[in-house]
């Protein structure tokens, strides 16, 4: 097949998770099939760049409010049409502006795509009115559409449910696959490190708060890392004064691997996520997992088996479900164990001949009858 993926930002640009995943997967379908990725335009990257095995597209555009969604649109348009004529399906990272942009393409050149939805905050149609609008033109439009687990499916159908109303989400629950992201496994035996860790972007909806009442709460709370950097960064540092919490700030990507190895549990306080790839990081370097019920998560993590679940802002149940883990160094390696059991689930080789196949059926199938 010859493949295109649409995400939001590419190297040198910062990339969060879905542009990880997004770039890996091109990397490891461009062994099989012709892979272009189309990205936005930073600086003076090149637009064009062949980058491990695919073809790199970058979009240059105005990023002046307004404009900014004009431009994007614009110079995708105009790019697609010199790249991507040829291209037998696209694979859209997110709704908006990506699913945009291949929506529009299908509407002008005729390519189908598969849009992948990645964290709740795209189908939460009543109170995200960007993702409402987007919704209500990309959604009809796509041959298919990937999301992370059985639980985000039930919830973003019932949501298109109510938002568009039944024909739609009766025609979306035929075209509606799972796709959970991928992962690489690092380790092949559970952890032995000693320290909790966080990894992850320093913004409110993290609720880093609740860790750190649940570490006062503690008899000995255990040393923590907090990986990473955000706008809550100088706040959740005045708040942890006293703790044993040392923030690192962002590391090199390449070097997150080492901070699994010191962990004796990973922990995620998120109030909104998909799948986060810190969560499958942890497990595939045999790390328990201790989080909230966010969105993918329930149907990855069980309770005594890879790790614990914990009510959201509870740090009573999350100070009793770490004492557990550091108290008890039997239990934190049979959950270590089970941690890597489940990761094996999740590794690249599981993961992309599923995506494979959406990705062959949407290429086949004719482009579905726009509107609502």
């Amino acid at each position: 097949m010859n493949i295109g993926i649409v995400v939001n930002s590419a190297p040198p640009f910062p990339v969060a998770g879905a542009e990880r995943q997004a770039l890996e997967m091109a990397r490891r379908l461009s062994g099989r099939h012709k892979v272009v990725v189309f990205a936005r335009r930073f600086g003076g990257a090149d637009v064009v760049e062949d980058v491990d095995g695919y073809r790199l597209i970058r979009c240059p555009y105005t990023d002046l409010g307004p404009l900014r969604a004009p431009s994007q649109m614009a110079s995708f348009l105009s790019l697609f049409r010199k790249h991507g004529r040829e291209l037998d399906v696209v694979l859209s990272y997110q709704t908006f502006i990506t699913g945009v942009l291949a929506a529009l393409a299908r509407d002008v050149f005729k390519t189908p795509f598969v849009l992948w939805i990645r964290s709740q905050d795209e189908y939460q149609y009543a109170t995200r009115r960007k993702f409402a609008i987007a919704g209500r033109y990309v959604l009809p439009r796509a041959a298919a559409v990937l999301v992370q687990s059985d639980s985000v499916r039930r919830e973003f159908l019932n949501e298109a449910r109510k938002a568009f109303g039944d024909r739609l989400a009766r025609r979306l629950d035929q075209r509606t696959f799972l796709g959970p992201n991928a992962v690489e496994i690092t380790a092949d035996q559970p952890a032995r490190g000693t320290e909790l860790l966080f990894v992850g972007r320093l913004i409110a909806l993290k609720d880093l708060s609740t860790l750190f009442r649940a570490l006062r709460r503690m008899k000995n709370p255990p040393a923590a890392r907090i990986v990473g950097d955000g706008p809550m960064r100088i706040a959740w540092e005045a708040e942890s004064r006293g703790l044993p919490v040392q923030f690192t700030g962002r590391i090199d990507p390449a070097e997150v691997g080492r901070e699994y190895r010191k962990a004796r549990a990973f922990v995620l306080l998120s109030l909104e996520e998909g799948l986060p790839n810190v969560v499958l990081e942890a497990l595939a370097a045999g790390v328990p997992v201790v989080s909230t019920p966010v969105a993918a998560v329930p149907d990855i993590i069980t309770d005594g088996l890879n790790g614990y679940l914990f009510p959201f802002g509870d740090d009573g149940a999350l100070a009793a479900r770490l004492e557990k883990l550091f108290g008890d160094d039997t239990l934190q390696q049979k959950l270590g164990a089970g941690a890597l059991e489940t990761a094996r689930k999740y590794s690249w080789e599981q993961v992309i001949p599923g995506i494979e196949a959406v990705l062959e059926r949407a290429a086949s199938c004719s482009a579905p009858a726009g509107g609502l």
